[in-house]
């Protein structure tokens, strides 16, 4: 009997650009009306909308095993799109699997940790040279340290260290989203696409060496077609709660033409109808 050994097949991995890309999306992307930038940066609804960063870590606790892994976490929600249609969605997260010193691995389900760390990269996305934007391929791409990381976030008052960005990251580009609506996928991905990570040795053969990853197709999508609203950023990193910053963005993306005589307002029941997974987590905690 002949065996026939199957190949192993890698998954390729996407590469930015070589070379600089001259794209006016990018520049509008990348400009604010403000009188400190340092302060402001873009949101994108459509990316924003669906929850990933609901499971807190006592939560994640209750759904590991004893080996430390854990299945699938799927959540349905709903949207209503812009004819006033309430639209089933549902989600399922798979957790990043990530070594431990023991050697073995244990699963991590993305936290309000990686919603900042989000947040900063969006931020440094802005930033002349950091940020590469291929309007063709609707690809954009963020170069960063993890020193960059480290030096936005202290100077929002949310410091973290080395260890903990190191950790933020490799969820963010472990796990892998799977978005239905009404049943149907139209989505799957990671929070962070194609991260290529460089390591101590590489940085001091390099210093200018740069971390590189590539943001969902949402992102890229808004940035093409001008689909993202301007927000004070500082203020949302000062949010401690998961549920503070989702009614902040939710503010953000509908309050249009604010003034002090045009009022915005939802009800409690839209709260429970759109967010009933981060309502009910944030109403269970001690």
């Amino acid at each position: 009997m002949t065996v026939i050994k199957k190949k192993s097949v890698k998954k390729a991995v996407k590469k930015p650009p070589s070379k600089a890309i001259k794209s006016l999306q990018y520049d509008l992307f990348s400009q604010f009306l403000a009188k400190d930038e340092s302060e402001v940066s873009n949101t994108v609804e459509y990316w924003e909308r669906i929850p990933k960063y609901f499971l807190s870590a006592q939560e994640q606790n209750k759904l590991r095993t004893a080996e430390g892994l854990a299945q699938l976490y799927s959540y349905e929600y709903k949207v209503k799109d812009k004819h006033g249609n309430i639209l089933p969605y549902s989600i399922d997260i798979q957790p990043a699997l990530i070594k431990q010193s023991d050697g073995k691995g244990k699963a991590f389900f993305p936290t309000k940790a990686e919603e900042i760390i989000e947040e900063v990269l969006k931020k440094i996305f802005t930033e002349q040279n950091l940020g590469v934007h291929d309007p063709r391929k609707v690809e954009s791409w963020v170069k960063f340290s993890y020193s960059m990381i480290r030096r936005e976030l202290k100077n929002k008052g949310c410091e973290r260290k080395y260890s903990q960005i190191k950790h933020s990251l490799e969820v963010m580009s472990k796990c892998v989203l799977t978005v239905y609506e009404d049943g149907k996928e139209i989505y799957i991905g990671s929070i962070l696409q194609d991260y290529c990570s460089v390591d101590r040795a590489e940085y001091l053969a390099d210093t200018e060496a740069l971390h590189v990853a590539r943001f969902p197709i949402f992102i890229s999508h808004a940035v093409n077609t001008l689909q993202a609203r301007q927000f004070n950023y500082a203020r949302f990193l000062g949010c401690e709660e998961q549920l503070t910053r989702w009614i902040y963005k939710r503010l953000i993306n509908r309050f249009v033409n604010a003034n002090y005589m045009n009022t915005y307002h939802f009800l409690y029941s839209d709260m429970i109808l759109y967010s009933k997974g981060i309502l009910t987590i944030s109403m269970l905690k001690p």
